[in-house]
């Protein structure tokens, strides 16, 4: 630019570009090449982020939800046994009664 005003008596300090018309679109999509790549690094970096955080909390739940499930079928075994030792105690005194009422009986029988 001081090329073309030299010689007028004109001194360039500074230029202010208001607009710019790019006819080529081949050119402009050249020209934002870099802008679009790092805009898609940081949208990528970004997505890898959330899904990294995503897989943590997934991990941490997952573990979370086993040790529950692991309490809970300790919990099921104890309540199964105990229901099983019940019933076993309740057949046994059964049986006892039964082998009373039957020697009683029999007794009766043989008393006669």
């Amino acid at each position: 630019m001081t090329d073309v005003v030299k010689g007028w008596g004109v001194w360039l300090e500074t230029i202010e570009i208001t607009d710019v018309i790019i006819n080529s679109q081949p050119v402009f999509k050249d020209m934002q090449a870099e802008y679009r790549e790092r805009v898609k690094r940081v949208a990528e970096t970004y997505r890898m982020k959330i899904r990294s955080e995503i897989q943590e909390i997934k991990q941490v739940k997952d573990a979370e939800l086993t040790d529950k499930r692991t309490k809970n079928d300790a919990e099921l075994r104890k309540y199964q046994d105990e229901k099983n030792m019940a019933a076993k105690q309740m057949r046994r005194k059964q049986e006892v009664r039964m082998a009373i009422e039957q020697r009683k009986i029999e007794d009766l029988i043989y008393d006669y």
